[in-house]
């Protein structure tokens, strides 16, 4: 049986007057969709609301890589609870805790024992993953929400401009009735459109709709949206810097980019024969070409290589900083004082700053465990951090109680990414007045077009939080850029 917690309890910690009040929007609702900026303080107003009505047995699910955080900052602030972490052999005695944290991904394993307890708080961490109606993850948090009591959706995205991901989180809350049903939704506020794919029309959701009332009809229901400056009023700058780098290895760049150009210049040939030849078809005709020619295997294969060949091109240029980077980093420690946490993007890139800098590391694979090691080792005796963007930028927590300063040697493909990646230092617990961010740049074509193409995007945040999706993004960035490679090869 699980312990019984008293309300007298401390609490490991207090609260800012914010999350004080989306603590007391959980406890009256009882159904709520928590949209605190990244570093607001989210997992703590979850563990807020639990501690003031004892919601014990609490149940997290959430992303893979904040499991032990949660477990950890369930420790600090729920003092006296029994915590633990489940996996895929998880046994039900296992579950017979206070607080229970599980990544999403073992929900098909655990899913059964977890559903059979009636859970009094049940948390849903990064609850964008809960997108897709016919993913068994979704199936599970549905099943479990049906035996909890108090039910908490998490995210650091704002969601009003992609409605669309907020049918499966609101089916999960109970609220899709409030709005007609999932469709009426869809149509209501998805930007709903009728389009021809080839010989098909069908309907598509991928924009926004009268999100003013959308806001509205979800604040009166249970939603809650700050951002970052709104709970921390003494909230950190930020300062970017850039700083130009010649590549050491200028002659593969060189040789590298002149056969991308010549193999985009000869796929835009081929386009340019296509569209000639179907250009006496009527335009529902051309249409259905189109479709059949980008459903070819060999079409497919060829625009795959394109990228295949982009994406060599970047990691030469990311390879072709490492030494530019490292003397960079040895004087501005030698200069500083200060410590300093290294964004790369390739693995290979990471593997060579480590191994010239002799540093800890968090890249893609680590486990739980060596990942917050790591951060310990940084907070402890280590001056630098090389960190992956993809493995590090998000869901990582502690960096900015030892760090204000953060090198990015490879740009990502959104600038979503950046944002998520300094958010690692500009979050709670950052006592410095501002953040330095330094961006490693170098000389060449593709760096310039890149940081050009996220710069201008930055204003919207890539579409990633408030539009498109993740990958759709990535795509329009190397679409852009193959496109600054065929206007070359003409």
């Amino acid at each position: 049986m699980a312990t019984e917690i008293k309300p007298t309890t401390q609490l490991g910690g207090e609260l800012l007057p914010l999350q004080q009040e989306a603590v007391d929007l959980i406890l009256a609702k009882k159904r709520t969709l928590i949209a605190f900026e990244q570093g607001g303080g989210k997992t703590i107003i979850a563990l807020a609301a639990t501690h003031r009505e004892s919601l014990y047995p609490m149940l997290i699910v959430g992303p893979k890589s904040v499991k032990l955080q949660w477990a950890e900052m369930a420790r600090k602030w729920l003092p006296g609870v029994r915590v633990t972490t489940l996996h895929t052999q998880s046994q039900p005695e296992d579950m017979d805790a206070d607080v229970v944290v599980a990544n999403v991904d073992i929900l098909p394993w655990v899913g059964m024992a977890l559903k059979e307890r009636r859970w009094k708080h049940f948390v849903v961490d990064e609850s964008y993953l809960i997108k897709s109606g016919d993913s068994q993850r979704n199936a599970w948090c549905q099943h479990i929400a049906l035996q909890s009591g108090h039910i908490t959706l998490l995210t650091g995205t704002p969601i009003e401009n992609r409605p669309i991901e907020l049918v499966e989180q609101l089916r999960i809350l109970g609220w899709l009735d409030a709005f007609g049903g999932a469709w009426r939704f869809k149509m209501r506020y998805c930007g709903a459109q009728q389009v021809n794919i080839g010989w098909r029309t069908v309907w598509q959701f991928k924009g926004a709709s009268n999100t003013r009332e959308l806001h509205e009809k979800l604040k009166a229901l249970g939603f809650i949206r700050c951002k970052l400056a709104d709970v921390w009023k003494d909230c950190p700058g930020k300062r970017r810097t850039v700083i130009p780098v010649e590549l050491s290895n200028r002659a593969s760049y060189q040789a590298a980019e002149s056969d991308l150009v010549a193999f985009v210049r000869m796929t835009a040939a081929n386009d340019k024969k296509f569209h000639a030849e179907i250009a006496h078809l009527t335009p529902q005709e051309q249409g259905l070409k189109v479709a059949i020619r980008q459903a070819d295997k060999a079409y497919k294969a060829e625009r795959a290589e394109a990228l295949v060949r982009l994406g060599t091109l970047r990691r030469l240029v990311g390879l072709g900083k490492v030494a530019a980077a490292q003397e960079w980093i040895k004087d501005f420690l030698d200069t500083t004082g200060l410590k300093l946490v290294v964004f790369v993007y390739h693995r290979d890139v990471g593997d060579a700053l480590v191994k010239k800098l002799k540093c800890p590391s968090i890249k893609g694979g680590d486990t739980d465990l060596a990942r917050q090691q790591a951060v310990k080792d940084f907070q402890a005796d280590a001056r630098v951090i090389v960190c992956s963007i993809g493995a590090a930028g998000k869901g990582l927590d502690g960096l900015q109680l030892a760090a204000h300063c953060v090198l990015f040697i490879e740009y990502p493909w959104t600038s979503a990414a950046i944002e998520q990646a300094e958010s690692r230092l500009l979050r709670y617990g950052q006592e410095r007045a501002e953040v330095l961010s330094y961006f490693m740049t170098a000389r060449v074509p593709m760096e310039d077009e890149l940081r050009s193409i996220l710069k201008e995007k930055a204003r919207i945040i890539a579409r990633v939080i408030d539009g498109e999706g993740e990958a759709q993004a990535i795509q329009a960035t190397q679409t852009a850029l193959i496109g600054m490679y065929r206007k070359k090869g003409n």
